[in-house]
């Protein structure tokens, strides 16, 4: 048995190519190129190549507003696609405004907080004289100890 992300960049590849993108990793990357709110505004939909030497042109579709935003973020974003590929890809951007889809975060699970732990957060915030402060650190410490890890 393979994992399934092994398996998709040769599931994808024929698709990818034919929106201009030799490999899917400009699609599968594209939040850690670009950033948490970049990527939560804009999608690459297409890498079009010129016939000659250079980089392509990168058409992006961007959520309403925050075309102007991108317009002027171009020469960082350019800068951060070609350093990840490690190699000038991309010349330019092309935007068109649209939707994109909406990123959906799940929430984080929260596990039980035993008597122990507590009875040991409690005596740790007992010496705060400020009232508003200790129960403050209180729910902040309740916050930390109960939140899962990430897997």
């Amino acid at each position: 048995m393979r994992a399934v992300g092994a398996a998709l960049p040769s599931v994808t590849k024929g698709a990818m190519a034919k929106r201009g993108f030799a490999e899917a990793r400009i699609l599968l990357d594209w939040r850690t190129i670009v950033g948490e709110t970049l990527a939560r505004h804009t999608v690459p939909e297409r890498l079009a190549r010129p016939r000659g030497e250079g980089g392509g042109v990168l058409h992006i579709r961007v959520a309403g507003a925050f075309a102007l935003e991108l317009q002027h973020l171009e020469p960082i974003v350019i800068e951060r696609i070609n350093a990840h590929f490690g190699h000038a890809a991309v010349a330019r951007l092309k935007m068109t405004q649209g939707l994109t889809a909406p990123t959906v975060t799940p929430r984080r699970r929260r596990r039980q907080l035993g008597a122990a732990a507590e009875a040991e957060l409690s005596r740790s915030v007992e010496r705060i004289g400020d009232s508003r402060l200790k129960e403050a650190l209180a729910r902040l410490g309740r916050a930390i100890l109960t939140e899962e890890p990430e897997a």
